[in-house]
């Protein structure tokens, strides 16, 4: 008995080389799964960072498209108010009606923005000394011939 259980137990050469080719094969085939997986992953990566990119320049269009829609709503309010004020306006009183609509407007937003339009509105200057004010007016119906 002791001898049959020595020889199950000692493999043949060829039995151990076979195994060793089959477990090389095996590891290299795992490898070559793993690299598969790895340049997958990388695609996904790749591919998630280019549709955050373009979400991101569709977000930072949509920013300005709308900071562009607010300085129209600024701008057409401020051209009713002044409409119906010919004599002019000072920014602070602009502002007090326009605050009614936008909360988070600020007087330097205004005269930004009435600055930036110098054929619509037009700044004025009334009174004397220590009564001089500085007023806006609405220029935008007004020709040139």
């Amino acid at each position: 008995m002791d001898v049959s259980d020595e020889e199950d137990m000692v493999q043949p050469p060829r039995k151990k080389m076979r195994q060793n080719e089959y477990l090389k094969e095996e590891n290299d085939s795992l490898r070559c799964q793993m690299e598969a997986y790895k340049n997958e992953v990388d695609l996904i990566k790749a591919d998630l960072k280019s549709e955050v990119s373009i979400r991101d320049d569709q977000i930072e269009a949509f920013k300005k498209t709308l900071q562009g829609m607010q300085q129209f709503h600024i701008a057409s309010l401020t051209s009713t108010f002044l409409h119906i004020h010919p004599k002019g306006a000072s920014v602070d009183y602009i502002w007090s009606f326009i605050q009614q609509f936008d909360k988070e407007i600020r007087p330097s937003d205004i005269e930004a923005m009435l600055n930036q339009y110098p054929t619509v509105y037009r700044q004025i200057t009334t009174g004397v000394g220590a009564c001089l004010e500085r007023k806006w007016i609405f220029t935008g119906f007004e020709t040139t011939v």
